[in-house]
């Protein structure tokens, strides 16, 4: 088998932990010896073993010797004491004497440091196999790395004509049950939530997560919103508002134990909004499911990373209907924001369009 093999084996094990890894990054790793798998493993919660480490204890549980065997690993392996021990220790003390991995870790703990401690103790080390693919999957860990920034994915459920409600506000439901079951199954890849005031008072959602740990965030630059709203029942809520927001609106906020941060004079700034998100929260990702003003702040602040929009086919029209992107928008058409690397699958009827505008 080819290393690309064994590399597909460690990027679909990695993929079973994205969503729960954060701040940490969603990792797979393979041990193969003599042309067979005898271990595998993959990160599942911060704190919890790595990837490396769970594929090391897999292979010993199943009573094989990793003497001379090669570990396939999505990401370079981390050479630092944090909530765990090295992997690159433990990879040398077990005689594992080759690595196979997509990328380098580009984090200042790790940046080429794992690669160079494995090459110092005599590991061969081979890098760059699948890396574009593994490096989709961490992708808000590699931005985070970067700009210490959380990746901003736009999500969105539209008519063929490209509305998300009709004039008088009622939205439910363009799309079908198939492409909003995946919306909120997509959901769980991220640490935050973004809506508006608009989508509180006219859905009062709840905004969950099958994983329970979905940060939810709320635009309301006027603190308008009820705070008896669905989306505030508990503490993991947050709320940017602007100075338009009446000195009552703030108090009744702070009455009720909502946090709440003022971010711009007329409006919120969607820069520093996600700026005070990563450095408060250490939010890594950003899921944007807002109304057209929302989405439209976002684009013109030119920090959307990558979209999903779910299209149903039928035709909404009217003047006065809401279109999936408001906000002030591009002068020219060589300003757009542009998709690259776009998928198109069909939900039943829907379309589903996946594309990225930012790679990391």
């Amino acid at each position: 088998m080819s290393d690309i093999f064994y590399m597909k084996q460690a990027v679909a094990l990695a993929k079973k932990g994205m969503g729960c890894t954060s701040p940490n990054h969603s990792v797979g790793a393979v041990i193969v010896k003599n042309g067979k798998i005898i271990g595998s493993g993959y990160h599942k919660k911060a704190g919890e073993p790595h990837a490396e480490i769970m594929a090391i204890n897999d292979a010993l549980k199943k009573k094989n010797l990793l003497n001379g065997a090669t570990l396939y690993v999505n990401l370079e392996p981390c050479c630092h004491e944090g909530r765990t021990p090295p992997c690159t220790s433990a990879i040398v003390h077990f005689g594992i004497k080759k690595v196979v991995i997509a990328h380098k870790d580009p984090s200042k703990k790790v940046d080429g440091k794992g690669i160079k401690f494995l090459k110092k103790h005599g590991v061969e080390v081979i890098s760059g196999v699948m890396e574009e693919e593994a490096r989709m999957i961490n992708q808000p860990f590699l931005k985070v790395s970067k700009y210490s920034l959380p990746f901003v994915t736009l999500k969105a459920g539209i008519s063929l004509d490209g509305k998300i409600s009709t004039g008088s506000g009622k939205s439910e439901w363009i799309t079908n049950e198939i492409s909003r079951e995946h919306g909120h199954k997509l959901r769980d890849s991220y640490d935050a939530i973004v809506i508006g005031a608009n989508t509180v008072k006219i859905d009062n959602p709840v905004l969950d997560g099958n994983n329970g740990k979905l940060f939810r965030v709320v635009i309301d630059g006027r603190l308008s919103t009820n705070v008896s709203s669905r989306v505030y029942r508990d503490g993991h809520v947050f709320v940017a508002y602007a100075d338009t927001a009446s000195s009552k609106n703030i108090k009744k906020f702070k009455d009720a134990g909502i946090k709440i941060e003022n971010f711009g004079k007329n409006k919120v700034d969607i820069k520093k909004l996600i700026q005070f998100l990563y450095k408060e929260f250490e939010i890594q990702s950003v899921f944007v499911e807002g109304g057209g003003e929302v989405h439209g702040s976002f684009v013109d602040a030119r920090v959307v990373d990558d979209i999903y929009f779910y299209i149903s086919p039928e035709i909404i029209g009217g003047r006065n209907s809401i279109s999936v992107v408001g906000g002030n928008g591009v002068k020219t058409v060589k300003n757009s924001l542009k998709l690259k690397k776009v998928d198109v699958s069909r939900l039943k009827d829907d379309i589903l369009v996946h594309g990225v505008i930012n790679y990391y």
